[in-house]
């Protein structure tokens, strides 16, 4: 059978208009993911879309998606309780601080000004920084100092002669943000993305298992090498209202405080905790709030204000100057300030 010209050219009019509305459908399908894509956000549970999210936030770097992390708890001895007051048995600290940061310090000069101080002597080390590089040689991490052999010797030969402290980053942790996304704090309006802060370092969320696995891990390994203390630093929620996270932040840092230190904390160990405030509840255990950025004229506020059983062992300043006021409770003053 002949179709006519008629029919034939209104067939093949019809046949580009179907395959011009196809393509159409096909661009608009397109456009409507990647306009979707803004109000997916990855919880612990899984993905859901939120619309009330704010499509002109800006997106962050998209991290690579992790191999899960399995939940490594560590117990160790309970401390010994003080039966006055139901506390740790913990003595008040008056020691130094020392910043170790890769190959901006000299070792030499460290150990040199180490060797003046008396033996037993409270000393900290930052050992850790908060792109997630540790100074010293850890299995926690891949990214680590170039000298950190010669921060290992040091560390070995500091441990029998002091009590010696390590701090390190908590929840504010670049690499160990970037290669495991699931256990970070998402940007909100982000396709999965996660929020950094000014100097673009990821930050982890305290109420993720794997979080929390992380830092056992990290403690663990610290007290195998010889600290009789670990300092967790950046123990806080960014302060910013453009992150994903649902609940109480007070109260999963207050959870989070607490099973690491029931995890961790013993008998010869102990598990602390560094903020520039004093609204943490500290758990029962061998455990101490450190005080960053406290003017000499604000340590009587803020050492009565701490949330702890024994304010004048379980809360340490780190003071800038040798003002004799940071003294009623414990104390870390700069390594540079023992010559004077």
């Amino acid at each position: 059978m002949m179709l006519s010209y008629r029919t034939r050219r209104n067939l093949k009019l019809l046949g580009a208009i179907c395959v011009a509305l196809a393509a159409l459908a096909l661009v608009a399908l397109l456009c409507w993911m990647l306009w979707l894509g803004r109000y997916i956000v990855y919880t612990q549970d899984g993905v859901k879309l939120d619309f009330s999210l704010s499509p002109d936030l800006p997106w962050g770097e998209q991290a690579v998606t992790p191999e899960p992390e399995p939940s490594m708890p560590v117990i160790y001895e309970d401390a010994p309780i003080n039966p006055d007051t139901g506390a740790p048995a913990l003595t008040q600290l008056s020691g130094y601080y020392v910043s170790l940061i890769a190959e901006g310090t000299d070792l030499a000069a460290v150990r040199s000004q180490l060797e003046q101080l008396p033996k037993g002597t409270p000393v900290l080390m930052e050992i850790k920084s908060f792109w997630g590089v540790a100074f010293y040689s850890s299995s926690t991490t891949t990214h680590i100092s170039t000298n950190a052999a010669q921060i290992d010797e040091l560390i070995s030969w500091a441990k029998d002669r002091f009590y010696l402290i390590a701090r390190v980053p908590a929840f504010r942790d670049y690499w160990f943000g970037r290669e495991n996304v699931a256990y970070g704090l998402p940007r909100k309006g982000g396709p999965g993305s996660l929020w950094d802060d000014e100097d673009d370092c990821y930050w982890l969320n305290p109420g993720s298992q794997g979080t929390i696995s992380h830092l056992v891990r990290v403690a663990t390994e610290l007290r195998d090498k010889g600290f009789s203390e670990v300092v967790f630093s950046d123990f806080c929620f960014p302060n910013t209202d453009q992150i994903v996270f649902e609940g109480d932040r007070l109260a999963a840092l207050n959870q989070a405080a607490a099973d690491i230190v029931n995890t961790c904390a013993g008998e010869n160990f102990t598990v602390s905790f560094m903020r520039s405030d004093t609204v943490l509840t500290l758990p029962e255990g061998n455990t101490r709030l450190y005080l960053s950025n406290v003017s000499a004229a604000d340590v009587e506020a803020m050492g009565q204000g701490a949330i702890v059983t024994d304010p004048i062992t379980q809360v340490v300043f780190l003071a800038p100057t040798g003002d004799t006021r940071y003294n009623a409770y414990g104390v870390l003053r700069p390594l540079e300030l023992a010559q004077s």
